[in-house]
């Protein structure tokens, strides 16, 4: 069973907001402006924010749990 960590819980949220700001600026708007770009670049920031707690938590000993190919995408 998948556990539901607070990232995960997290990116769900930032990721469903970024769909309603998509399509509400879709529905709006003929062309993309700035509020086209916020649910990109929420999202963007997420995994940033992702991949270096992850990088600490290895660093300081937390070991994955599985293929660290599957984890890192190397």
């Amino acid at each position: 069973m998948i556990s539901l960590n607070g990232f995960f819980i997290a990116g769900a949220v930032i990721c469903a907001l970024a769909l309603v700001v998509a399509v509400i600026a879709t529905a709006i708007r003929k062309h993309p402006d700035d509020w086209a770009l916020i649910g990109a670049a929420a999202t963007e920031l997420f995994l940033v924010v992702y991949g270096i707690s992850a990088s600490i938590r290895q660093i300081g000993g937390n070991q994955v749990q599985g293929d660290p190919v599957e984890f890192w995408g190397i």
